[in-house]
């Protein structure tokens, strides 16, 4: 019957059967953010090629396909490859029978925005999702260029340009432990310029006390009871999904979601593809390749089906299936927090 199982999921992917792909343009980042989790992976210089683009929608994407399916850019820093994702994009749309059919995305630090993106976001549909800390000072500590420069005042300056050209622009912010949270002013901030959508995540390998995991439980409450009680702001899908219980979930990544690196490897998921181990973490394969490996499929599953997220299990404990001392108390933060809001 196990057989029978990595027989499906392998079909699904041969087959096309994928809701997400996500295409890593370039592995190299013109930022040095102290908590990512891809490491030294963003000093290497390696550009995806049209070519492998097309090779990897015309696998995962069917001519003229009717189900709808999402496209999104990955880095690295994408718009650091921005002439191959102008062509993957104008490639993508010409596969489907409508705009609506294919929803097309590009996560970014936001530091970077080429002469006519907005207009060309705007005209393609693509929303923009950018990374962007609680406040303008621990953005600023976080997230520096390579020569050290702060870069809040730059992204939000691109943001407001990408909002004012009509673009679907939301924010995601990564939790580092701290005293108090101050998600309100935050909230507020971003409601004004006019993002859509606020997405947060807690960064793991960071030394949580009991103190900041209380704060944390105690400051995401506040925010809760805010959105709840109506007015202006943007969309809280991290807060959504955890009243839903949907964070607790498995992802479907190599079943429903696949990862094209720039060298035309298959992962999982993103966070696979660019572990700060050198080769990736559980390859599915190549597009160059007719098979996928039904093992690593299949271990990437019982991970998640543990509650469990593969790549960062290895990177902090060295197991595919160990949680990290951080994940399993900020789980307990998010299965309280669940109790308190449902």
């Amino acid at each position: 019957m196990m057989q029978d199982l990595l027989s499906l999921l392998s079909e699904r992917i041969t087959r096309g059967k994928i809701v997400n792909l996500e295409l890593i343009l370039n592995s190299h980042c013109n930022l040095r953010c102290r908590y990512c989790f891809e490491g030294d992976r963003t000093q290497i210089k390696k550009l995806m090629t049209s070519e492998i683009g097309r090779k990897a929608l015309d696998r995962f994407f069917p001519e003229r396909e009717l189900f709808r399916r999402r496209l999104v850019f990955f880095g690295g820093e994408p718009l650091l490859n921005w002439e191959t994702l102008k062509a993957l994009t104008e490639y993508a749309r010409s596969k489907f029978v409508d705009d609506e059919s294919l929803g097309i995305s590009v996560t970014t630090n936001g530091t970077i925005l080429p002469t006519g993106a907005a207009s060309f976001f705007n005209h393609q549909k693509i929303s923009v999702l950018c990374s962007l800390d609680l406040t303008e000072g621990s953005h600023d500590y976080n997230r520096k260029t390579i020569n050290g420069r702060k870069t809040y005042n730059i992204i939000m300056k691109n943001i407001v340009k990408l909002i004012d050209h009509g673009v679907h622009v939301s924010a995601r912010t990564s939790l580092v432990p701290l005293a108090y949270y101050d998600f309100d002013n935050t909230y507020e901030a971003l409601g004004k310029v006019g993002i859509k959508n606020w997405l947060m995540g807690p960064v793991t390998s960071e030394n949580w006390s009991a103190e900041s995991l209380c704060a944390l439980e105690d400051g995401l409450f506040r925010l809760w009871k805010r959105y709840r009680s109506g007015g202006y702001g943007p969309g809280l899908s991290f807060l959504t999904d955890i009243w839903q219980g949907n964070v607790f979930r498995p992802c479907y990544a190599g079943e429903k979601s696949i990862t094209v690196d720039p060298d035309g490897y298959l992962y999982g998921c993103s966070r696979l593809a660019t572990t700060s181990a050198s080769d990736g973490t559980l390859p599915l394969g190549r597009l160059c390749q007719s098979n996928i490996n039904n093992q690593n499929v299949d271990m990437i599953r019982r991970s998640t089906l543990a509650g469990s997220c593969p790549a960062e299990n290895v990177v902090e404990t060295g197991d595919l299936f160990t949680q990290s001392k951080g994940r399993l108390e900020l789980n307990g933060v998010f299965h309280r927090l669940h109790e308190r809001i449902k």
